[in-house]
């Protein structure tokens, strides 16, 4: 299987690059020396940085010493057999005429971004070099951050290209969000592009079979875009921007004496709608209250008229029981009324007869005691049908003192009464009898 790993990453850089305290520098020693140089860095699989290479070009017209800078810790001369010297930070070499090509490797250089790779299959994290070989459902996550420890505006002023290849054969279902994907061969290759300034985050997925995969370049150049621009309708278009800007200035000011104008109107208004506001909340208050206690007033009235409604209930039920015992007692009345009505007729025919007797006879002492005994007799007899009048009197008084004060309807209603029984009284207000034979 490690003779399948190809290497993960590379990354080239065809721009200056931040190099901490130095440099490479172009110094030829005439100025008709032009130079060119290209950095190349070297990240390892989770995009750290491994070395970093820069390849100085001269075009000589002829043979002659070069000089340059650069803090290096090896020098390499790429197109010829010429000594390379190095004297600190200084490089000297003598050479022939025609394109010269040198590499040097760079002490303590930085990266003007930092780079982060992280590999998952099946939801787990290996390490680049543990990938080969293996089957499953890969992400890859790329992560592009400032450095800010590398000084310069590269960051800003430098566009990085980065481009990654899969073959098909081994790769499946591949997504890559805002790439933009070219079919090679039988390859898929990725691209995304990060503007100067920017910070990203990439994700590849993909279901992979004896996974292998050639390694991510990276190129970092200073953004220039071909356009041709209409000097006129440029022009044209700034006049529109200044007039524009101008009318957003007065508008702004518009806005400024709008805005004074409403803070005014805030000011007082809301006093007043505060002062209102709070009056309102006074009188809401003050009737709530009332209403409080105006509910308190209705609770209690229902309570007294539920009680009054309770008193007449239990009076309704005690007339009740009145006429009951009333019509009871008219009933007992009935049953002796005939007998006061004959008693009565035989104490007037036993004295018509004695006045007819007496009225015809001259009575001797013996004939005046036997009268007068007949005479006893008689009253013995009027004193015990008075008795019996007194005591019908008693109780129709008892029966109609239960429902005194009833007023003219029910003293007519036992009035009634008392004449379909064939009893010849009657009862006022006050329940005061009148007997028709006599006082009581």
């Amino acid at each position: 299987m490690k003779n399948r790993y190809k290497k993960v990453l590379a990354l080239a850089l065809a721009a200056a690059l931040c190099m901490g305290t130095a440099c490479p520098a172009l110094a030829a020693e005439t100025e008709s020396t032009p130079k060119e140089e290209v950095v190349y860095a070297s990240l390892d699989g989770s995009g750290a940085v491994e070395a970093v290479y820069v390849v100085n070009i001269f075009d000589l017209a002829e043979a002659g010493t070069i000089t340059d800078y650069g803090d290096y810790s090896a020098l390499r001369n790429m197109t010829g057999t010429e000594d390379i010297v190095c004297e600190g930070d200084t490089v000297t070499i003598q050479a022939e005429a025609g394109k010269l090509y040198y590499e040097g490797t760079l002490e303590n250089a930085q990266l003007p971004w930092i780079f982060e790779i992280h590999y998952y299959l099946n939801g787990t994290e290996y390490a680049a070099e543990d990938l080969a070989g293996q089957s499953g459902d890969l992400e890859i996550d790329l992560s592009i951050r400032e450095n800010t420890a590398c000084a310069g505006d590269f960051f800003q002023g430098y566009a990085l290209q980065i481009s990654l290849t899969l073959d098909t054969a081994l790769c499946a279902g591949i997504t890559a969000e805002g790439a933009t994907v070219a079919n090679v061969g039988g390859d898929k290759q990725l691209t995304y592009t990060v503007l100067p300034g920017s910070e990203k985050d990439f994700t590849i997925t993909a279901s992979v079979t004896d996974f292998t995969m050639d390694g991510i370049d990276i190129n970092g150049v200073p953004l220039s875009l071909d356009v041709e621009v209409d000097d006129e309708a440029l022009m044209e278009q700034i006049t529109d921007l200044m007039e524009a800007i101008e009318a957003l200035d007065d508008g702004a000011a518009e806005l400024d004496e709008g805005a004074a104008a409403l803070e005014t109107s805030v000011e007082t208004e809301l006093a007043s709608g505060t002062a209102s506001l709070t009056a309102g909340a006074s009188a809401l208050e003050s009737g709530t209250g009332a209403l409080q206690s105006g509910a308190e007033e209705i609770s209690g009235g229902a309570a007294a008229l539920t009680d009054g409604a309770s008193a007449l209930e239990a009076g309704l039920e005690t007339l009740n029981q009145g006429v009951a015992q009333l019509q009871a007692g008219l009933e007992a009345l009935d049953g002796q009324s005939q007998a006061l009505t004959n008693g009565s007729a035989q104490v007037t025919a036993a004295l018509a007869a004695l006045q007819s007797a007496l009225a015809g006879v001259s009575a001797s002492s013996d004939t005046i005691e036997t009268l007068t005994a007949t005479a006893q007799t008689m009253q013995a007899s009027l004193d015990a049908l008075a008795e019996q009048n007194t005591e019908a009197a008693r109780q129709i008084g008892s029966l109609l003192g239960s429902v005194s004060g009833l007023g003219d309807t029910t003293t007519a209603a036992i009035n009634a009464a008392l004449s379909g029984l064939g009893i010849s009284m009657t009862v006022s207000d006050g329940v005061a009898l009148d007997y028709p034979f006599g006082e009581q």
